[in-house]
């Protein structure tokens, strides 16, 4: 039997990625929580362990006893050195996922104005048994992480698996109520929304306003905006990934080498292109700033002579 091609051998991030996943799984069958070096699991291969890591997430970062201050110094994100004294990087980045996002709600508000005004998705869904919302839910909260940020679904504590079958909580924010709201933006159901729909949840708002005040810098409050948009994102990609797996689509089926390269890409810095499975794009960090992406060195050369 020949060895296989270098292509076919996991590269060295993929391996530790598969080594890191296979311990935190062997610590939670042992019950034992598993340390914050090995990071979040991959959700190709172990998806409960996956969403267990958030759960757990939600509980420590707005949780009753939670203090939010401290879990942001001990979970200190570094993407924000990226747009540190960066206003304009991160204006572009803003302009662009807000593009994105309208967009993506306007085919959230369509499919769901299909589903509750003219279909019964509501009847039908309270008739599922718990288990199977249980399994529609996550696959639909995984293929929220292919499309959005994964790291963003820590800023929304809406998408509480348990939360959104309806088996724990208010109801506030179950998967009913959360498709009724964005409907009730614009229930014309035309695709086309004139402006974005933000989902608003307690906690979140009093995370924000830590950033967000008079006192704050112009770099950090654009910055606190650009997670609001991205944690928005993350929050419509997933319902849309759960109307999906309920109606039986297909999940996307992407590789966990493709896992890796993903999480290291971002837009080009000059014309904001996103690589999607339809569409793919190479992206490249600029050797120079180490901040911004681009999808051609001379769009980078351009920019740089101006």
């Amino acid at each position: 039997m020949s060895s296989p091609s270098p292509e076919a051998l996991p590269s060295q991030e993929a391996t530790e990625a598969i080594t890191k996943s296979m311990l935190y799984h062997d610590m939670l069958e042992k019950r034992l929580v598993p340390p914050k070096e090995l990071g979040i699991p991959l959700k190709q291969l172990f998806p409960e362990d996956w969403n267990w890591h958030f759960q757990k997430a939600y509980l420590d970062k707005y949780g009753p006893n939670a203090d939010l201050k401290t879990w942001k110094k001990e979970n200190f994100d570094p993407e924000i050195l990226s747009y540190i004294g960066n206003l304009h990087i991160c204006n572009l980045e803003i302009a662009m996922t807000s593009k994105v996002l309208l967009r993506r709600e306007g085919i959230l508000v369509g499919l769901a104005i299909e589903e509750l005004g003219y279909g019964d998705f509501e009847a039908k869904w309270a008739a599922l048994e718990v288990d199977r919302k249980q399994d529609i839910v996550l696959d639909g909260l995984v293929r929220g992480a292919f499309k959005a940020r994964e790291k963003s679904r820590v800023d929304c504590p809406e998408m509480c698996l348990f939360g959104l079958i309806g088996s724990r909580g208010d109801g506030r924010y179950n998967l009913v109520n959360l498709l009724k709201a964005i409907v009730a933006h614009d229930p014309t159901g035309n695709l086309c929304l004139k402006s974005l729909y933000l989902f608003s949840h307690p906690s979140v708002e009093r995370e924000y306003e830590l950033y967000m005040n008079e006192r704050s810098r112009d770099d950090f409050r654009a910055f606190a905006h650009l997670r609001i948009l991205q944690r928005n994102y993350y929050i419509v990609e997933a319902l849309l990934g759960i109307l999906e797996a309920y109606a039986g689509k297909p999940a996307p089926t992407i590789s966990i080498k493709e896992e890796m390269e993903t999480k290291r890409r971002q837009a080009c810095f000059s014309c904001g292109a996103i690589s999607t499975e339809e569409f793919p794009v190479i992206l490249k960090k600029c050797s120079g700033c180490k901040a911004v992406w681009y999808c051609s060195r001379r769009v980078v050369i351009r920019r740089v002579a101006l």
